[in-house]
């Protein structure tokens, strides 16, 4: 039986997108926020049960502590948990169903069929232990700008950083690319990736690592790292180390009130921005050196 852990508390109104985004980016399936009073916020977020929640409690509280740092946020509630059972699980399979990415990639759950017509590539996704199903707007932000990308360019190898459910590696392969890198710090993702990989009989297309960008071997056409800020800002120097002369790197996991951060640091790298993919507050660079 499949059941999901819930992480609520209470948050500054202000900032809570930005904690919003964070919790996706470090697995939550779901992040949902409920107003409380022009101050404070109500955030929600569902992780598989199995997940480390010490791990999860730790990286939050090192992250309210870097934004209390930078903004001087007071307001942060205990962090309350709720095991979220079968039943409940139910009205998420009403919810996740079938995506249309793009005219090529579309995104399903395993419960759900759907043949695809001509030149069209089915994904099919567990949602059940990493981040990246489709529903999320950096998922197909990313999915949108490596398709554009595939067009115009010879694009023959990619990395993905952070691959989380594997969906950006399965898309970079069926939009074209012959050597596929999957990487990730967390175990969980990496064992996932292989799931979704057999699922979409993949298993020895992508290399998969669980590791850090400096695991990755040599340079690439395309990088993709859908993660959030910190961790972008943080390996920039190492994306422009593999990335080759002519290449690009699709960055998304952050919304529109962050995108200045996102410039100014690659800026200071030494990219430049290339484009620009937005959806409902969402934002993902293609960028090159």
């Amino acid at each position: 039986m499949f059941k999901l852990t819930k992480l609520k508390f209470e948050f500054d109104k202000l900032h809570s997108e930005m904690v919003s985004d964070f919790l996706s980016g470090i697995g939550a399936i779901s992040v949902a926020e409920d107003f409380i009073d022009d101050t404070s916020v109500e955030i929600c977020a569902y992780f598989p049960e199995n997940s480390d929640l010490s791990e999860i409690r730790y990286r939050i509280n090192n992250y309210i502590n870097f934004l209390r740092d930078e903004y001087e946020i007071i307001l942060f509630g205990e962090i309350e948990t709720e095991s979220i059972d079968e039943t409940s699980w139910q009205a998420w399979r009403d919810i996740l169903k079938t995506v249309r990415v793009t005219d090529k990639i579309l995104i399903k759950p395993p419960w759900e069929e759907y043949l695809p017509k001509e030149n069209e590539h089915v994904i099919e996704i567990n949602p059940s232990m990493a981040f990246g199903t489709g529903h999320h707007e950096s998922t197909r932000l990313c999915i949108k700008a490596a398709q554009d990308l595939f067009r115009v360019k010879t694009i023959n190898s990619a990395l993905d950083v952070g691959c989380g459910s594997g969906i950006l590696s399965i898309s970079a392969l069926l939009l074209g690319a012959k050597i596929v890198t999957a990487i990730d710090i967390d175990l969980v993702s990496v064992e996932e990736t292989h799931k979704n990989l057999k699922r979409n009989n993949m298993l020895k297309m992508i290399d998969v690592r669980c590791g850090t960008i400096d695991s990755a071997d040599g340079k690439y056409d395309l990088i993709l790292a859908n993660v959030y800020v910190e961790p972008l800002l943080g390996m920039r120097h190492e994306i422009k180390k593999r990335l080759k002369k002519d290449g690009r790197a699709v960055l998304s996991g952050f919304q529109e009130v962050r995108k200045i951060e996102i410039v100014s640091g690659f800026q200071s790298a030494g990219f430049e921005i290339d484009n620009e993919f937005i959806e409902n507050d969402w934002v993902a660079f293609v960028v090159k050196k």
